[in-house]
This record gives C-alpha cells, sequence and structure tokens, in this order.
C-alpha cells in the first residue's frame, strides 16, 4: 500500500513495538560549584519501529522508505554530565555564575534477533554512536548568555544501513559539529 508520497510507504501492518530499558547511575553535587552525572543504560525493543529501504514494483524498481516493524533492537551505553561553575568555587555567595559543562555519550545500537539479511547485525539508523557537548555559561541577576559545542558522530538514516541512495535522501550522515551562541537581558 503506497498512498500520497511515492517515496515512502507505511507497512499496513505496523504494530507498537514492546521493550524494556534498564539503567545503573550515580550522581552528586560538591557544594554548589560542581555536579555530576554518570549512567550506564541497556535498552530493549522487541520489533522496533524503524526505517528500510525497498525496491518497487517494475518496470521502474525505485527505492522507496517504508516503516515498519524492523527487527529487534538493543542500546547498550554509557552517559555522562559534568557542570563546575567557577564563580561559585571562587566566591560561594557570589549572584554571578561563570561555568563550564561537558555532556557525553557513547552508544551501540545494533539490530538482533533477524532472519533479514539486509539488517542483521546493522546500526539503529538516527543514533549516532558518539554524542558530545561542551560550551560556557555566564548568568548575572540580568544577564544570561551561553556558548555551546556540539559534536555528533556519522550514522545512518535507515536500517539497512545504506552509505547513499539514488534519492539522495537516504545514507550516511556524515560526522558533524554545531556552535550554538546565544545571550538574554531582563528588564
Amino acid at each position: 500500500l503506497r498512498i500520497v508520497n511515492p517515496n515512502f510507504s507505511v507497512d499496513p501492518d505496523l504494530k507498537d513495538e514492546k521493550g524494556f530499558t534498564a539503567d545503573l547511575g550515580i550522581r552528586g553535587k560538591k557544594g554548589e560549584y560542581f555536579s555530576y552525572d554518570l549512567s550506564l543504560f541497556y535498552i530493549a525493543y522487541k520489533g522496533r519501529i524503524g526505517q528500510i529501504l525497498k525496491a518497487d514494483q517494475p518496470p521502474l524498481y525505485l527505492d522507496y522508505r517504508l516503516r515498519t516493524n524492523v527487527s529487534d533492537a538493543r542500546n547498550i551505553g554509557v552517559e555522562s554530565f559534568m557542570e563546575f561553575d567557577i564563580m561559585k568555587a571562587i566566591r560561594p555567595r557570589s549572584i554571578q555564575s561563570f561555568s563550564v559543562y561537558i555532556n557525553g555519550a557513547i552508544v551501540d545500537a545494533k539490530y538482533v534477533n533477524t532472519e533479514e539479511a539486509s539488517i542483521k547485525n546493522k546500526k539503529v539508523e538516527m543514533v549516532p554512536p558518539i554524542m558530545l557537548r561542551s560550551g560556557l555559561s555566564y548568568k548575572t541577576g540580568v544577564f544570561n548568555s551561553s556558548i555551546q559545542f556540539s559534536h555528533l558522530r556519522q550514522h545512518f538514516t535507515d536500517a539497512t544501513n545504506a552509505v547513499r541512495t539514488a534519492t539522495a535522501v537516504e545514507g550516511l550522515i556524515p560526522s558533524y559539529q554545531v556552535m550554538d551562541f546565544s545571550a538574554a537581558y531582563r528588564w
């Protein structure tokens, strides 16, 4: 069944995915100037909903994306966050704050328990294996500003882990970085 968009369709037999999560972590603070969080996690999906590439009927055989229950999947990873407020460490009662922070995650996400050769042991789509964010933040009573740097490692847009397709819609998303700056003044 293909309706409206010739490059995308939804499986009419699509079912809700099931699964569970487990995590173990530690979180803490040292005074008002240092905080941290470290978590290990496991996510299991039964019948994970995702996208796979399919070839259409003759004579064109055009690729299209099918949203369906792809397979069972599991995500294993570690995530951490640390923030250090330099101003609060020097002057604990200061109304100003100047902090540096870092947040990172390492994720191994794969499709498992499938006989489908095109996705067996493939990486789960749209899950970067490494995500890193770091930045600086400055706050006073009326002024706030921050600058953040983000890095995401290359990952795929579909369950078959296609590197590229004729439509250039599916494929490998290369590693990329983004830098954000924001400022606000309240009066």
